[in-house]
């Protein structure tokens, strides 16, 4: 007497060589009854799924449709298909008949789903970053474009509107070139940002340097802007010049975004442990007294691009990327950056760097 189906399938997957796949597979008999299934695949398969029709257990139209044309002999069947779970994830599911010969039964089939989640995110954050960089590309040109014509056209004679057409012309081919370097330092950083920097700096000196970049910018302003903190610092881990280019930008954006006569202060403190290293480090907070950032903008200012105010941030000279850069810096160092900020109480950007003999935390694998 033969073995039933049932206990053929669990014949067949018994071995751990199917466990040990990270895709979910499952058998499938010519009822279209889950027969068995291996342990990656009870994200969508439970043990009273046995016995029953796929249906079951997969609610997806075109997943059963798939099924049902493999079972009658048509050719395999390739398909995304989209699961909501909790978080929305894409699985490219593929049907395959199995050979014959196979547990002696014809017209038997094997699913397989696979996550491409993250290769369609990144699919979706490269088309992103395209058409955002394609846009924030486009409007200058345009504008450069449009002043180039009138120069050659009504404005020839005029030196009146050849001079501020020129202006103009002057901050678009400017905003265009910040572009272009915050687009090669995130590039640059990216490459590199495995590999943990083994440099030493001295950050106070190295903050006062970058706040004497701003004063003047600052005292224009009628703003008030400052070091709070002893000079007497441990040396933090890291590349000076990566490090400059952190506080650059967001000392920058404090001047920038805050309104006259305000204070922008730089405080530095001693923390005992940074997540990153777990070990100790030093946390740079620059406070301002701006408008303050909504909640719902906070987890979302380091992306690229992403602006709270595009009008205001693209007036002010803004790319859209510095936070960005900022980030992929402080990956690179192990460090990390915190944002907090009240709407109308201004905001706080604090840096945290590891001490210079902090070594990086290795963890195992397995």
């Amino acid at each position: 007497m033969g073995k039933s189906p049932l206990k053929a399938g669990k014949l067949a997957l018994k071995s751990n060589i199917l466990d040990g796949l990270r895709d979910a597979v499952i058998l499938v008999n010519a009822r279209r009854e889950i027969v068995d299934f291996n342990e990656a695949a009870q994200v969508f398969v439970f043990e009273k799924h046995k016995g029953s029709d796929l249906a079951g257990a997969f609610p997806q139209k075109e997943i059963l449709e798939a099924v049902q044309k493999v079972l009658k002999g048509k050719k395999v069947e390739s398909l995304e298909v989209i699961f909501p779970f909790p978080v929305s994830k894409v699985f490219e599911t593929v049907v395959t008949p199995l050979p014959s010969g196979v547990l002696d039964k014809k017209g038997w089939v094997m699913l397989a789903l696979h996550d491409i989640s993250a290769a369609h995110q990144a699919d979706k954050m490269r088309s992103d970053f395209i058409a955002n960089l394609s846009h924030e590309l486009r409007s200058p040109l345009t504008t450069l474009t449009g002043l180039i014509e009138s120069l050659q056209g009504p404005a020839k004679d005029n030196k009146e509107m050849q001079t501020r057409f020129l202006g103009i012309m002057e901050q678009e081919a400017s905003r265009m070139r910040r572009l272009v370097d915050d687009l090669l330092s995130l590039s640059r950083v990216e490459a590199i940002e495995h590999i943990v920097p083994e440099g030493k700096i001295e950050i106070f000196e190295l903050i006062e340097e970058v706040v004497s970049h701003f004063e003047l910018r600052a005292q224009k302003k009628g703003m008030s802007l400052r070091i709070d903190g002893k000079k007497d610092w441990p040396s933090v881990r890291g590349n000076y010049d990566e490090i400059s280019q952190v506080f650059e930008n967001l000392i920058s954006n404090a001047v920038k975004y805050s309104p006259d006569q305000s204070d922008v202060v730089v405080i530095l403190e001693k923390v005992k442990r940074i997540s990153a290293t777990e070990g100790a480090g030093i946390a740079v907070a620059i406070k301002d007294q701006g408008e303050g950032i909504a909640p719902k903008h906070l987890e979302r200012l380091t992306e690229r691009f992403y602006r709270v105010d595009k009008g205001r941030s693209r007036a002010a000279g803004g790319t859209g990327l510095g936070l960005a850069v900022v980030k992929h810096i402080l990956n690179r160092h192990r460090g990390r950056l915190e944002i907090t900020s009240k709407e109308g109480k201004g905001s706080v950007f604090t840096v945290y760097l590891p001490l210079a003999e902090v070594k990086e935390i290795k963890k195992e694998k397995g």
